[in-house]
């Protein structure tokens, strides 16, 4: 392991994250090892559970950082694991190593209950020993140890750890095929988990060929990343439409991973070929992703971040000499002299005409013809000078006046 890297270590104070802290502590300088707790609030254990933590820390003379994470009625295990994987993001440091002790027990609950929800090849691949994650790695050192080997190695290591009576309630599905499915299995299979482990293992070197041959689909429908602004990527959609149907299926797929680094759980990939593919060219569909949405105009596919409603602005009075910050964006003069600009926004009937235009035309109209995107026609700056358009942000000039704006 690198010498130079933060180590954060996810500490709950449970088995596999007591084994593995201790192990990390005997490994490394302990200054460099940081142990999150993350106190859900929910077992009225829970400030227990802290104590031992910070308990153990001490006898470790590691730093502990305790985080208390809210969540409304009706939580469920997606919503934890969510809220704790963001504070774990939060922490790390560039280049940082997050440890996490997942191990061969949770892989195959992870693949069977993946299994029973109609899941991918990839997703049956299982839990990743190594990934890439917030501004460093993601590593599971105990994924190929049974919970049983754990249990004897901290045994005879004399390592205490706490048990979490919510892991005995079976209305969570992954206890329920820990405590009721799998020892039924392992009862007519003993070797279950670890030919579950053997599969997933075949099927992420399978996913790693498909990446391979989802990565040249990408080249060749365009594919562009700009992971900036308000437009994360885009594809031809008329290219994509000229692939077969499993073809156009993985490259989704693929398009998600690569410009999110993760597949929403609510793609569906039929509505979003059906929708994007197959509508007429002069639709504007919309599928709304969480945090992301999809939009096609023109011949692309456009993953955004979801664009939230701009609440008006007020007539802005502006010299140009400085930047002036708006709630869509910052607009700075970029050439042609400061002046007395009003800058507003699009309320209806305005007109403007373009450098080398005869005539004015509606503001509706050059938009269109100018292919300015339709999410961002009502925040994109009007800039006014003698009350006359001189300027539509950065995409349509009237004068020798030149604007720049930055999209947040």
């Amino acid at each position: 392991m690198p010498t130079n890297q933060p180590v954060y270590v996810g500490y709950s104070g449970g088995l596999d994250s007591s084994l593995l802290l201790h192990a990390v502590c005997d490994a490394l300088d302990n200054q460099r090892v940081m142990a999150i707790h993350c106190h859900h609030g929910i077992s009225p254990e829970a400030d227990r559970w802290q104590k031992f933590c910070e308990s153990q820390a001490q006898q470790l003379n590691i730093q502990l950082v305790v985080e208390r994470l809210n969540f409304p009625d009706g939580f469920t295990e997606a919503q934890g694991r969510k809220a704790r994987y963001k504070v774990f993001a939060n922490h790390m440091q560039e280049g940082g190593l997050l440890l996490l002790g997942h191990h061969a027990d949770d892989q195959a609950e992870t693949v069977l209950f993946r299994l029973f929800r109609g899941t991918g090849t990839r997703g049956l691949a299982g839990i990743p020993a190594e990934r890439v994650f917030a501004r460093g790695t993601l590593i599971r050192p105990l994924i190929g140890r049974t919970k049983s080997e754990l249990e004897n190695m901290a045994r005879a290591q004399a390592i205490e750890w706490i048990e979490d009576e919510s892991n005995e309630n079976q209305t969570f599905d992954r206890n329920f095929l820990r405590h009721r499915l799998l020892p039924v299995v392992q009862k007519r299979w003993p070797n279950a988990i670890t030919s579950i482990l053997r599969t997933a293992d075949r099927l992420r070197q399978d996913v790693g060929l498909l990446d391979d041959f989802a990565d040249e689909l990408l080249v060749r429908v365009d594919f562009e990343n700009k992971g900036a602004g308000d437009v994360l990527a885009s594809i031809n959609v008329e290219k994509v439409a000229a692939l077969s149907k499993s073809q156009q299926s993985l490259l989704l797929r693929r398009f998600m991973s690569v410009s999110l680094g993760s597949i929403p759980e609510a793609l569906n990939t039929d509505e979003v070929l059906s929708q994007f593919v197959l509508a007429k060219p002069d639709a504007e569909p919309f599928f709304p992703l969480g945090e992301t949405e999809l939009r096609r105009f023109h011949s692309r596919l456009f993953l955004l971040r979801t664009q939230e409603k701009v609440a008006p602005e007020q007539d802005r009075q502006w010299n140009g000499r400085a930047p002036l910050d708006l709630s869509g964006g910052t607009l700075s003069l970029a050439k042609g002299d400061p002046g007395d600009f009003t800058v507003r926004f699009r309320s209806g009937g305005e007109r403007l005409k373009p450098e080398g235009r005869k005539h004015s035309q509606t503001l509706k109209k050059i938009l269109q013809e100018y292919a300015v995107e339709p999410w961002i026609r009502d925040r994109i700056p009007l800039i006014y000078q003698d009350d006359q358009i001189i300027a539509v942000g950065d995409r349509i000039f009237c004068t020798e006046h030149r604007f720049e704006w930055v999209r947040k």
